[in-house]
């Protein structure tokens, strides 16, 4: 085997392993990600579900409180 043709290789190997460890970080936190943002979904749909029911509740007591006033 030649030298330059060891050093050669010696490089490819050492760029390909660098190439593929970044490439599946890469692909690991899609898949994180992909988790934390059905995750946040969930969370937004409860938070919205919650807002419903709040408003729900106060147009209530504001249209009792337009009556409230007639009575006096």
């Amino acid at each position: 085997m030649d030298f330059w043709f060891a050093i050669v290789m010696i490089v490819l190997v050492g760029s390909m392993t660098g190439v593929l460890k970044s490439y599946f970080d890469h692909k690991k936190g899609g898949e994180v990600s992909e988790k934390a943002l059905s995750e946040l979904q969930m969370r937004i749909d409860a938070q919205d579900e919650r807002i419903k029911n709040l408003e729900t509740i106060i147009f209530e007591l504001e249209k009792e409180r337009r009556f409230d006033t007639l009575n006096n």
